[in-house]
C-alpha cells in the first residue's frame, strides 16, 4: 500500500480519553498535554498531528500543498504501526500519496474522478499481487457537501485468509475492508477501515470515514499548526 501520514512524538491524549460527561477540568488538562505534545512533535515534519478532547486534526503541510483533515471521537489511541488509530473502538489508518507514484504524466489535464480511478487500479494490483488472487474492488463515486469529489472503495478479504487475519480485539474475522479516498493538489489522501459484520456496520464504518472527506480543508499558504490548535481548542 502507498506511504501513510507519519505521526510525531509521544501523544499524550492516545491514552484513554472517553467520558460520559468531560469535566472542566478534564478539557484544561488535555489542553495543557495536547500543547505539550504539539510542541514536541513539530520539528522539521511536514505533518503534524493535534489532539483535541472530542477529535483530531491532522495537519498536511507538503511544498506548495497544504491542508488538514479532522477525525473525530473521544478515545484515542496509537497502535504499533505509527500510521495507524484507533478512534472510539474503530481502526482508521490516514494515507497521503503523491499521485506521481502511480500516474506516468502527471502534467496532462485529468479530473479528479479519473485520477481516483487510476488510483484504485494502482492498489487493487498491489492487492492482487499480495493476496496472489484477484481482487474484486466496489467503487461507489461521491461528493461532499462542498461538492469535493471522492471515491469510496471496499474490497472482501480473499477467503483463504479470512480465518488467520483476525483482529485481536475481536473473535470475529474481517471480512470487508473500506476506505475513501480524494484528490487535495499532488497528493492522494485517503482513510481505511474495515468491518467484520454488514448492514449496520457497515454503513457506520462508510460514514466515520466519509466524515473525514468532509473534513478536508485547504490552505493557500503553509499552515500554522500553533494558530490550528488554538483554533480548535478554543
Amino acid at each position: 500500500m502507498g506511504t501513510g501520514i507519519s505521526t510525531m512524538g509521544t501523544m499524550s491524549i492516545m491514552t484513554n480519553l472517553q467520558h460520559d460527561r468531560p469535566s472542566l477540568s478534564f478539557f484544561i488538562r488535555s489542553f495543557i498535554l495536547l500543547q505539550f505534545f504539539f510542541i514536541i512533535s513539530m520539528t522539521g515534519k511536514s505533518q503534524v498531528l493535534i489532539g483535541t478532547p472530542t477529535s483530531m486534526y491532522l495537519v498536511f503541510n507538503y511544498p506548495g500543498n497544504s491542508f488538514y483533515i479532522e477525525i473525530k471521537g473521544v478515545d484515542k489511541k496509537k497502535t504499533n504501526n505509527r500510521n495507524i488509530f484507533t478512534i472510539d473502538g474503530k481502526l482508521v489508518e490516514v494515507l497521503s500519496i503523491k499521485t506521481s507514484k502511480f500516474m506516468r504524466d502527471t502534467i496532462k489535464q485529468t479530473t479528479d474522478k479519473e485520477i481516483l480511478n487510476k488510483y484504485v487500479n494502482w492498489e487493487k494490483d498491489y492487492l492482487t499481487k499480495l493476496y496472489s488472487t484477484k481482487i474484486d474492488c466496489e467503487i461507489e463515486f461521491l461528493k461532499t457537501t462542498k461538492g469535493k469529489d471522492y471515491i469510496f472503495w471496499t474490497y472482501t478479504m480473499p477467503i483463504k485468509t479470512k480465518e488467520s487475519i483476525l483482529d485481536s480485539s475481536r473473535a470475529n474475522a474481517i471480512k470487508k475492508k473500506l476506505y475513501v479516498s480524494a484528490v487535495v493538489g499532488k497528493y492522494i489522501v485517503g482513510a481505511y477501515t474495515e468491518c467484520s459484520e454488514c448492514d449496520e456496520t457497515f454503513n457506520n464504518s462508510k460514514k466515520f470515514i466519509s466524515d473525514i472527506m468532509e473534513s478536508i480543508t485547504t490552505s493557500e499558504r503553509k499552515i500554522n499548526p500553533e494558530e490550528l490548535s488554538r483554533k480548535v481548542n478554543k
